[in-house]
């Protein structure tokens, strides 16, 4: 990219722009799944994995200076499913869990030799660490008979999620700027049912 400034009393001044940029990008994604069908009971497991990791690496010269940028964006994530069902007469009896984690570290570095450099200094790094993760796990409790069925369905849901992040200036500057934010909430819950299905 070529950006030309023209003047009235003086030649134009010419500023040339290169940008080369490289992205290598993997993944590994990974599923196990188990099933156990019999007369009395039923199980299912089933726990998948998924690893990203993203690498970008960025030079841009406007002679006579050159700024450098890296940038990595891993991601790792987690889920399982866990559920049995289990048959009692005319009751049957379950209980499932449900859980995911989702892991995410980024990291932003810079790299200029301007005169005016960024915070100060010549270098600057931003990192930033998301966490997430979440599970809900339930009973069920189920009755039939005849054209009638009663059902009930209690557990606890639980959600968390934490940020936190660090802009570390330097070699100038020994001060870093950093950011740390965590929530989280939980719930009981308990569901009843009815249901009645008349068929002629």
């Amino acid at each position: 990219m070529a950006i030309e400034y023209r003047f009235e009393d003086r030649p134009p001044t010419i500023i040339n722009d290169h940008t080369a940029q490289t992205i290598n990008w993997h993944k590994l994604e990974c599923e196990w799944m188990f099933t156990a069908n019999q007369t009395r009971y039923f199980l299912e497991e089933k726990l998948s994995t998924d690893v990203h990791w993203k690498e970008a690496n960025a030079d841009i010269f406007s002679s006579p200076y050159t700024l450098r940028q890296k940038i990595h964006l891993p991601r790792v994530h987690l889920k399982n499913n866990t559920s049995i069902l289990r048959l009692l007469g005319n009751v049957s009896a379950g209980i499932e869990n449900e859980s995911e984690y989702t892991h995410l570290p980024q990291k932003l570095m810079l790299s200029s030799s301007d005169s005016l450099p960024l915070f100060r200094a010549g270098h600057v790094g931003q990192s930033c660490s998301f966490n997430d993760g979440f599970s809900n796990t339930h009973i069920t409790l189920n009755y039939k008979k005849h054209h009638q069925s009663f059902g009930l369905k209690c557990g606890i849901a639980w959600t968390w999620q934490k940020i936190e992040s660090d802009l570390s200036p330097w070699p100038l500057v020994t001060d870093t700027f950093v950011n740390d934010l965590t929530w989280h909430t939980s719930r009981l819950y308990v569901e009843p049912s009815y249901r009645m299905n008349y068929r002629s």
